[in-house]
């Protein structure tokens, strides 16, 4: 009889937090679950683990996660896990508080012009550049269970 361990994915591109079921957590189940080769993890609370792409800090990188108490950011999807038993012991609220994902955003700088030919005003705009930012963006819980269980 296989084991099946529950697990919490939080994933950044949709910045959902869901359940999911592994048979081991041996590197190749954790990376392909990840994404990656180099998988790496932290405690959370005591009884939990982060996963983590050990690998996901390089040029390019279009959001991070930062976990409470835990200074380096984070990158790609993450798995939650307990340390001691089959499943979490802490809920999905739980554990998405204590991460916040960060994503950056560009903002078009807009540049308007006006000109009156004859009695008609006409109004021209452009993009005249851009401007970057950093915003957080809560992540969220499925409402519907076919959601919330991930594929």
């Amino acid at each position: 009889m296989r084991t099946r361990h529950t697990i919490y994915v939080i994933t950044p591109v949709d910045c959902f937090i869901r359940v999911r079921h592994i048979s081991s957590f041996s590197n190749s189940v954790l990376g392909k679950e990840i994404g990656c080769q180099g998988v790496s993890s932290l405690p959370v609370e005591d009884e939990h683990i982060v996963y983590y792409d050990d690998e996901g800090l390089r040029d390019g990188i279009d959001h991070y996660f930062q976990l409470e108490g835990h200074p380096d950011p984070l990158v790609g999807k993450l798995l939650v896990a307990s340390a001691r038993f089959d499943k979490p012991t802490l809920s999905l609220e739980s554990i998405a508080s204590k991460f916040t994902l960060y994503k950056p955003v560009i903002d078009p700088i807009i540049k308007s012009t006006q000109t009156v030919v004859d009695d008609l005003r006409l109004y021209i705009h452009g993009v005249a550049g851009f401007s970057a930012r950093i915003i957080s963006v809560d992540i969220q819980i499925p409402q519907s269970p076919e959601y919330l269980n991930g594929p």
